[in-house]
């Protein structure tokens, strides 16, 4: 029988998986419409808030899978970082991604 860490870990790996799959195709939708000029995990993580999908209230390690969501849905990571204008991340960098075909 699994320890009660264990479980938690479980439960908490399966949370994230599933918000990967609801938030893929936001990141896909996202991207397209912002073509070239791409979009970072600030700008998933706004329209998560606003769909519903996020609380506003994650930080920090909460939401460090939202870098997979943008692999998951298959956009193409570039050279450009871009500061994040969400008060809670303090300014800090994110890399910009696009989807395929506009680049």
């Amino acid at each position: 029988m699994p320890d009660a860490a264990a479980a938690a870990r479980a439960q908490a790996a399966a949370h994230r998986s599933r918000l990967v799959a609801r938030l893929v195709p936001v990141a896909l939708s996202l991207a397209r419409q912002a073509g070239r000029a791409g979009i970072t995990v600030a700008n998933l993580r706004l329209r998560a808030v606003q769909e519903g999908i996020l609380t506003g209230g994650e930080t920090g390690r909460e939401l460090a899978f939202l870098g997979k969501v943008m692999q998951q849905a298959g956009l193409l990571a570039t050279a450009e970082m871009r500061r994040s204008n969400i008060p809670k991340s303090n300014g800090n960098l994110h890399r910009v991604w696009i989807a395929s075909g506009c680049g």
